[in-house]
């Protein structure tokens, strides 16, 4: 890795303030007040952008707020068919999990932009990184709004066919700490892929209500957690948007996306990280990552996550903020 870890700041007349590095491309933090005009701390992060190099976070793979890349989720069979060509891929534990040591999270971006309101990172990963091909340029835009929205778009081109499914990995707690567990979620979507005791999709979509993983109607997520979520729930083209609500502090985060897939996930702990202090509990986090299907580049059923040379690669995600009285 080169380069030096940097921090950057959006914020907007509301008050809302957004902290990113170039480490990963990552959302340090979000800040904005609660309902009773305490500012909260929404996300969970280091509390310096050289934390985001320690070699100890990097070899775990935790994408703490970072881009992800170039294939968010699991690959199996050690890599992917394009054409004739078979492309090997590192393995971990017999999974290539977010592009592993190669993932855009391990990466030191530039700043193309960086205004109080947006800010653009970019990133050129060349042909034959860790088996991918292509030479593939991608930007990172975010951009904070007057009305506490915070647009992600991400865009790239290729001069080879490759694969390409972004992610943004950030931890949302809008509690400001503790635990989600009371917090209440809901997901337009009464299907989630089906996996393999080692998360790899087996190309089955079941419903969500048959397994108590149903939030099509807003649900405490305490009441669905189990031993914890890591399901890519299947969305509609046009789906409405992902709701996530605090009653501890009466904040409520939307989330709009063009993308087929919300991988939701919930750490048990974050034992051993040094974030900032947010007195964090078990089940600290949720993770809404909004992308395509997993294991999608050896599952000529799901939507296809091919990116050719001709094709520019485009991934919308909002995130709106507001609170409930």
């Amino acid at each position: 890795m080169q380069g030096t870890a940097q921090h950057f700041e959006l914020k907007n007349a509301q008050g809302m303030r957004v902290l990113l590095t170039n480490v990963g491309a990552a959302l340090m933090d979000i800040q904005c007040s609660d309902r009773d005009g305490n500012v909260q701390s929404l996300i969970a992060g280091f509390p310096k952008a050289t934390d985001y190099l320690d070699p100890d976070y990097q070899n775990k793979n935790l994408c703490i707020g970072a881009t992800v890349g170039r294939v968010a989720g699991r690959i199996s069979k050690g890599g992917f068919t394009l054409g004739e060509t078979y492309f090997k891929v590192p393995q971990n534990k017999g999974m290539h999990l977010h592009s592993e040591t190669c993932g855009f999270q391990h990466q030191v971006w530039e700043v193309q932009s960086h205004t109080d309101e947006s800010l653009v990172f970019k990133l050129k990963q060349q042909a034959g990184t860790c088996g991918y091909p292509g030479t593939v340029s991608v930007t990172a835009s975010y951009t904070l709004s007057e009305t506490n929205e915070i647009t992600l778009v991400y865009e790239a081109t290729t001069d080879a066919d490759t694969v390409l499914n972004l992610c943004n990995h950030t931890y949302f707690n809008l509690a400001g700490g503790g635990t989600v567990k009371e917090h209440q979620l809901s997901i337009p979507s009464t299907k989630f892929l089906e996996t393999l005791d080692n998360m790899v999709p087996t190309g089955k979509l079941l419903d969500t209500q048959e397994h108590n993983k149903d939030f099509s109607n807003q649900s405490r997520v305490g009441d669905r957690l189990g031993a914890g979520l890591d399901l890519a729930y299947a969305l509609d083209k046009n789906h409405e948007p992902l709701r996530l609500y605090a009653p501890e502090t009466g904040i409520e985060m939307q989330v709009s996306s063009n993308q087929l897939a919300a991988q939701v996930y919930t750490p048990p702990n974050f034992k051993g990280l040094n974030l900032r202090d947010q007195k964090f509990e078990d089940f600290p986090a949720i993770c809404l990552e909004m992308q395509g299907y997993p294991d999608a580049p050896n599952r000529p059923e799901f939507p296809s996550v091919l990116l050719k040379p001709d094709e520019v690669y485009r991934s919308e995600t909002t995130y709106s903020f507001k609170l409930r009285k």
